[in-house]
């Protein structure tokens, strides 16, 4: 997703097929693509604002608001070639740690670069004598998600940029195995370092909770021994509820107590979000460990990604 180039340029036309897109009150998406190591969206909206989101270069990700104003509409409905009056040409430029965006030839956002720093995790999941791969897949990209969304929640301070980042292309994840062998599966995740901060720090308790149904299963099997089938598969779905319960609500206040500046997010709003981006990755790893009776750590680690 990201530059390691210090300086580059890319452009595309915005051309929605309505004519006087530009001015009406419906809302129009590009499709998010890659140029020269740097990916790009742009989305206008009904209340007539572009939206662009930047990932790279040096690492950095941007939202990007811009009013559509009457220069900007001047600039395009009485364009030279009569072709391009109903389109946006849009450039971006970075150099010597800015960026700067120019739509028809007026430069509209100028800024300085923030240069990302990252961190790794070590991970184990462990529990049964054969891991499958495909529960291995699945986990691995909860926790993508999963850091994908802390780094938006932090990262973006508006409803539409966080709903597009992760719609779009949010992903400044690397992974690395270091062993897999039998009953176990040992990898590195590499994320933005303040998200893994907060994955560390402020979910903890989530993944204990799973950790804790492991445990109140392998009770729940001794019941089988000593009575009936029927009443111990009746204490497995309990206890699968219980772990569900106890781990969204975790995760939930987690997210909740995430303050950023300058946010203006609703309730309503932060709490579709948090169901969308963060209850359903934890879902499914949470599944991928009742299913398997498996165990998933997170470990510190100093070591690198190469």
């Amino acid at each position: 997703m990201s530059s390691f180039q210090d300086r580059g340029s890319m452009s595309f036309w915005f051309s929605p097929r309505d004519i006087g897109w530009l001015t009406n009150s419906r809302g129009y998406a590009t499709e998010s693509f890659d140029n020269s190591g740097v990916r790009f969206a742009c989305q206008k909206t009904p209340d007539r604002q572009f939206l662009f989101l930047v990932s790279g270069p040096l690492y950095s990700s941007v939202a990007i608001s811009v009013p559509i104003t009457s220069e900007i509409i001047d600039r395009t409905i009485n364009h030279p070639d009569p072709q391009s009056r109903n389109s946006m040409n849009v450039i971006y430029n970075w150099d010597n740690g800015e960026g700067s965006l120019v739509l028809n030839a007026i430069e509209v956002f100028r800024y300085k670069l923030e240069l990302i720093e990252f961190e790794t995790f070590e991970f184990t999941i462990s529990g049964t004598e054969h891991i499958p791969s495909s529960t291995i897949s699945e986990m691995l990209q909860g926790l993508g998600k999963l850091l994908n969304a802390i780094y938006s929640f932090q990262q973006f301070t508006s409803y539409a940029e966080i709903q597009q980042s992760l719609d779009s292309f949010v992903n400044e994840n690397k992974f690395s195995l270091i062993e897999s062998r039998s009953g176990s599966f040992i990898g590195i995740f590499q994320g933005v370092k303040k998200s893994v901060v907060f994955l560390k720090t402020n979910l903890s308790s989530v993944f204990a909770a799973m950790h804790g149904h492991s445990k109140r299963i392998a009770e729940s099997y001794t019941i089988e021994k000593e009575s009936n089938a029927a009443i111990s598969q009746e204490k497995v779905k309990q206890e699968q509820i219980k772990t569900i319960s106890e781990a969204m609500s975790l995760a939930e206040k987690a997210f909740k107590t995430m303050q950023i500046t300058g946010q203006t997010i609703s309730p309503e709003q932060q709490q579709e979000l948090i169901a969308r981006y963060v209850l359903i990755p934890i879902q499914s790893i949470e599944k991928e460990l009742m299913d398997n009776n498996l165990r998933l750590s997170i470990n510190q680690t100093d070591k690198g990604i190469g």
